[in-house]
């Protein structure tokens, strides 16, 4: 697969702190995704990879640099704006899954669905076909405490993926 990139960033730069305090966590950051492609971050702890996803995925704002999604600008946007291209392009895997304990698979993947407009019959399908694929499918009904770490994990990644987002970003 390929295409015209689904993420763009040139010169990304991103200073934390100020004065004496201050820390170069991204200095001149530039790549391009295009669809179908797995890109890999690798790196010692502090080296900014965090920083980049959350700035990547319009979570954290960068001090220099620009960043399109989709072929849209989205540094300067609102956070209404911002959260519209997260929620039409971006599915986020975070570290600690952040799965809600009191719903169970089925619902921690269709709440993702939820937010994008996508409700009802063809969420449960679409959330079950997912964790299916994830090799859960035995699994729909049972709460993150009753689920290996493993397994969360997959869920958190049947939700990221459930809504066929443009990019997928994992921490």
């Amino acid at each position: 697969m390929s295409g015209p990139p689904v993420l763009q960033c040139e010169n990304v730069v991103k200073e934390l702190g100020q004065g004496a305090g201050l820390v170069m966590a991204l200095r001149g950051v530039s790549l391009e995704l295009v669809p179908g492609e797995l890109t890999l971050l690798m790196g010692p702890s502090g080296s900014g990879k965090t920083t980049l996803l959350s700035i990547l995925g319009g979570i954290m704002t960068p001090t220099s640099g620009t960043l399109k999604i989709a072929g849209q600008p989205i540094i300067g946007l609102s956070a209404e704006e911002l959260a519209k291209v997260r929620r039409d392009h971006i599915g986020f895997i975070f570290q600690s899954y952040n799965l809600f304990p009191t719903l169970n698979a089925i619902e921690n993947v269709r709440i993702a669905l939820d937010v994008r407009g996508i409700k009802g019959f063809a969420a449960t399908s679409r959330a079950e076909e997912v964790l299916r694929d994830v090799g859960l499918g035995n699994r729909l009904t049972n709460f993150p405490g009753n689920l290996s770490g493993g397994e969360q994990q997959r869920v958190a990644v049947a939700r990221a993926i459930a809504s066929s987002p443009s990019i997928v970003l994992a921490d």
